[in-house]
């Protein structure tokens, strides 16, 4: 029994899904943690599991997903492949009792994400997307001040982001069918609903996006897409992404 002022250290058994540059992040991290003491990871791409395997001595290293979320020895499963496999792995690893870590977007479709969050509800384990935001200090603080009244009713509010199209052609040639709002507006979108609170739902949404660049490579994806987001407290977003610059 832990001495007074003390407590049990939960051990953990890390399964990371995908050796990419933010799986790697998860798996160095992991590596890292005290509370962990097994890892596993896995890439379809023998090269990059070998590599991400030496650098963090992973105990296992796969080219098999399942091999992971079926380890006994896992119990938190990480899915940092790319946008299009995030469903399948997500629910493998919810049907094997693991809880669950997915980069954003949970999935592609509304209805893939619904299914999820029942599915996890239903099995009873822990669901989790990686929306970074609510953990930098800067983003926090000021959830927290708003939440406190600080700075009076919120009325409403505007977020840019303009990004090159290096980064989203990077994006679309390993999942043809993500966007920009997947990539970025699932963050801003999340943070503005943790920041007015989860009685807070929005009861309105428009948008309309234009764009040739993307179109003029293969890809059926807006450049710009401009969106307008009413709260049930009022309150009027507007979400303005470009993922075109040069």
């Amino acid at each position: 029994m832990a001495e007074a002022g003390e407590f049990e250290r939960k051990r953990l058994g890390v399964g990371v899904i995908g050796a990419g540059r933010i799986g790697t992040h998860r798996a160095r991290l992991a590596a890292l943690h005290p509370a962990v003491d097994y890892l596993a990871v896995a890439d379809i791409d023998s090269d990059q599991a070998k590599k991400l395997g030496e650098a963090t001595d992973a105990q296992v290293v796969t080219t098999d997903p399942n091999e992971v979320i079926s380890d006994k020895r896992v119990n938190v499963v990480v899915v940092s492949t790319p946008e299009h496999a995030h469903a399948e792995a997500v629910a493998a690893a919810i049907e094997a009792g693991k809880s669950v870590l997915v980069e954003k977007p949970l999935a592609l479709t509304i209805e893939d994400g619904d299914r999820l969050a029942d599915l996890a509800e239903e099995r009873g384990v822990d669901l989790r997307i990686g929306y970074s935001m609510r953990f930098l200090q800067r983003y926090f603080v000021a959830r927290d001040e708003i939440r406190r009244g600080q700075i009076g009713p919120v009325l409403g509010g505007v977020t840019r982001v303009y990004n090159s199209r290096t980064g989203m052609m990077h994006i679309l040639r390993r999942s043809p069918h993500a966007t920009p709002v997947m990539d970025i507006v699932t963050y801003l979108v999340d943070f503005v609903g943790w920041c007015l609170g989860d009685d807070i739902e929005p009861i309105e949404v428009q948008a309309c996006g234009n764009g040739t660049v993307f179109r003029d490579a293969g890809y059926d994806v807006d450049d710009v897409t401009l969106t307008q987001v009413k709260y049930s407290s009022g309150a009027v977003f507007s979400f303005d992404i470009c993922y075109a610059m040069p």
